[in-house]
């Protein structure tokens, strides 16, 4: 506490600090709304930080220092265990960065395991802490077995039923790129889009037709999945095939 600044107001410098994951929540202010005090809890479950440095400082009579003060955090985030969203799977071994600048979180994972994906460089932000309705945002990369990623995507119906219309199973390592909007408090699904790319992976279609060393992309938002060229074997013999199916009202078709 400065004795030089006016009565009733607090500032605090955090420098060169180091401890488990878990000890942030203990530097935020008691103030903080209950639902973003919950969000931390079920989010921030494990893993080691190095801070860089952090500043709290705002006037001790005021119900929020999140908008009548500030409140900032930077720190190195190593073997961290995250949440980010209420029943997702847990991002494991998290290695990156995270920064909190009053009601936005900010984060950089440089390395981490989700579903059995490696993800690299993720770029992610949850801005409106504190709010009832706040807004996370996710840019990356993974690669990984595509069945693990199509099981996390059905039951988070992100797929939209798009692959249990065209296919029944599928094998093999690919890549992709993803950006996700994920609004919470809110039952609509959030704005997603990206690119998967296939890596000789093998699929099983619906009529018990194999296909077998994929190659080519998929692109895909909310709206549609498109794909054109896919080049596969079939029958020991080559195929190539153009994809398209529309979520609304349910168009599907297959060049071959």
């Amino acid at each position: 506490l400065n004795k030089k600044l006016q009565p009733g107001k607090l500032t605090v410098l955090l420098q060169r600090g180091r401890g488990d994951i878990g000890a942030i929540r203990a530097l935020l202010p008691v103030t903080l709304p209950t639902k973003t005090k919950q969000w931390l809890s079920n989010s921030l479950l494990g893993g080691q930080f190095r801070m860089d440095q952090g500043k709290i400082e705002g006037d001790l009579q005021a119900g929020n220092f999140l908008d009548k003060g500030t409140v900032t955090l930077s720190a190195v985030i190593t073997a961290g265990k995250f949440r980010m969203v209420p029943k997702w799977p847990v991002f494991d071994a998290v290695s990156g960065r995270l920064s909190l600048q009053n009601r936005r979180l900010r984060f950089t994972i440089d390395s981490a395991i989700f579903v059995k994906q490696q993800i690299a460089q993720l770029e992610g932000s949850l801005s409106g802490l504190g709010t009832n309705k706040p807004l996370l945002t996710l840019s990356g990369q993974s690669s990984g077995e595509i069945a693990e990623l199509l099981t996390f995507m059905k039951a988070q119906k992100l797929d939209r039923g798009a692959t249990g219309a065209f296919m029944k199973a599928a094998r093999g390592f690919g890549a992709m790129d993803l950006t996700l909007e994920y609004l919470f408090g809110s039952r609509k699904l959030g704005k997603f889009s990206g690119v998967y790319y296939f890596q000789n992976q093998s699929l099983t279609l619906l009529s018990g037709l194999r296909l077998s060393d994929i190659q080519g992309k998929l692109v895909f938002d909310n709206t549609h999945i498109a794909a054109t060229d896919l080049t596969a074997s079939v029958f020991s013999g080559p195929l190539t095939a153009d994809l398209f199916f529309t979520f609304k009202p349910g168009i599907r078709e297959i060049k071959a």
